[in-house]
């Protein structure tokens, strides 16, 4: 993931800037970085230092804010040193934090971005492609998307997975298929990194279409209520990006 961190960080600076410059009501961006669950044997905990006083974690957010504050938080992320020693993953503890723990409004359209390069801990998203996989049993903080995909149907997201390249498409079919057996058609999309600009694209008609829905509901009310009003703003747009920031074995 090392030599795509710059380029993704950039993929989603633009998307937020484009956002932006789209006359949306609200705006705003939280942002999920992930890395890897420490080996047991390396001294190294979850959250925290390391022994060598190096900071390292699991998660790191920045909640809902304005595009501004997000883009640079963004800016600022740094390659953290370490990782689980292994290929895969803690997405599936990004993916929670980003569906379950972030501060969505209920009224917003709401959007999740995800980059990545590397599958899930499991055997479900690891074995088939002998992609290395430290705990093979999956997340050690028991994460399943079982659970986390019926949240985000609850909701309303949307989720869209940016596909860095060819290689990682590849060690993302079990992940992919998966995902969007749980999510469904509906909630889930996918891109290439290199064409990021169809998400934005699937994000905008996914706004335009939740809008017209919204002024044909209160039109269909107003035609029984006559002090109802008939007009409608754009739905306030919540996106998240999950994005992990190490360097994948």
């Amino acid at each position: 993931m090392e030599r795509y961190v710059e380029q993704t960080k950039l993929a989603c600076l633009q998307l937020i800037d484009k956002l932006r410059g789209y006359a949306l009501s609200s705006v705003r961006v939280a942002v999920v970085c992930y890395q890897d669950h420490p080996k047991i044997d390396t001294g190294v905990q979850a959250f925290g230092f390391a022994n060598d006083g190096m900071s390292r974690y699991v998660l790191k957010t920045h909640d809902f804010s304005e595009p501004r504050l997000a883009a640079q938080f963004i800016g600022n992320l740094q390659r953290e040193v370490g990782g689980g020693g292994d290929t895969a993953e803690a997405a599936l503890c990004g993916l929670d934090e980003a569906v379950n723990t972030v501060n969505w409004r209920v009224d917003a359209q709401k959007i999740i971005i995800h980059s990545t390069d590397a599958p899930p801990h499991g055997d479900e998203y690891c074995k088939r492609k002998n992609i290395l996989d430290n705990f093979p049993s999956g997340c050690p903080c028991g994460h399943k998307i079982e659970s986390i995909a019926p949240k985000i149907r609850q909701k309303g997201i949307n989720y869209n997975l940016l596909i860095i390249d060819e290689d990682s498409k590849d060690m993302l079919a079990d992940m992919r298929r998966i995902f969007k057996q749980h999510m469904g058609d509906s909630f889930y999309n996918e891109a290439p990194l290199a064409n990021a600009d169809q998400i934005l694209g699937h994000v905008l008609r996914s706004i335009q279409s939740s809008s017209v829905r919204a002024v044909e509901s209160l039109r269909e009310v107003s035609s029984r209520i006559p002090t109802v009003v008939t007009t409608a703003r754009a739905h306030p747009v919540a996106m998240t990006s999950s994005m992990p920031t190490k360097k994948t074995d």
